[in-house]
């Protein structure tokens, strides 16, 4: 029996270990011991309020502060109210609600306020029609906290931009009165079809909208 020359040995050697690497690169990923990527936070750590009133602070993941479509979970909330902008007026989803100065806009528009979670202090902001989205008179946006164990100190209130998903620092009052006097001038302060009252909001913080867009309660200071 003639034996293989050195050559081809040296040529069979070289296969068997090119494929025996090729195979080690693509079992990698599969590796029970391959790192795991964790995706990047994105954004202040927000106020999440539990329904004791305890409370604790959440950092979201880019895609899960950028998801707005998100909103049929078992603790979503979504409110709808037709608003005379002559008139003004108020609408309420969850530990948010929103106080039209009157004459924040010329015509009646459909206001939608939308939170993911209910505990988690994020929501959503849309008129329709569009064009009415830039207010002429003070809108405000106050996080209710009343009955929870944050004080309204330690909190800000926080815009995300659409088009780059990065949070920005809104000025915030640590009080929901401006609101919640808004509230009063354009209803009398009835506290029928959820309407705030003085028992119902009394903590929390408050900022004035430019216009709409997705907005946030988190820790001061981030």
């Amino acid at each position: 029996m003639r034996r293989p020359n050195g050559t081809y040995v040296r040529h069979l050697v070289a296969l068997i270990l090119a494929a025996s690497f090729s195979v080690a690169l693509e079992g990698c990923g599969e590796a029970p011991t391959a790192p795991v990527r964790e995706e990047v936070v994105s954004g202040p750590p927000l106020l999440v309020v539990s329904a004791d009133g305890t409370t604790n602070f959440q950092r979201l993941t880019a895609t899960a502060a950028a998801d707005t479509a998100d909103t049929t979970g078992s603790r979503a909330l979504k409110v709808s109210k037709t608003i005379d902008g002559a008139l003004g007026g108020w609408v309420r989803c969850g530990r948010y609600f929103l106080a039209f100065s009157p004459g924040a806009f010329d015509t009646v528009g459909t206001v939608t306020m939308s939170m993911p979670d209910s505990t988690l202090m994020m929501v959503d902001l849309e008129i329709e029609p569009a064009r009415l989205n830039g207010f002429k008179a003070p809108v405000y946006l106050a996080a209710n906290t009343t009955d929870t164990d944050v004080p309204s100190d330690s909190l800000a209130m926080y815009w995300m931009d659409p088009k780059s998903g990065t949070w920005t620092d809104v000025t915030s009052a640590k009080t929901v009165t401006s609101a919640t006097d808004c509230v009063t001038q354009v209803d009398g302060g009835l506290t029928g079809d959820g309407s705030p009252d003085s028992n119902w909001a009394s903590l929390g913080v408050t900022s004035v909208l430019p216009h709409f867009s997705r907005y946030s309660t988190g820790k001061a200071g981030w």
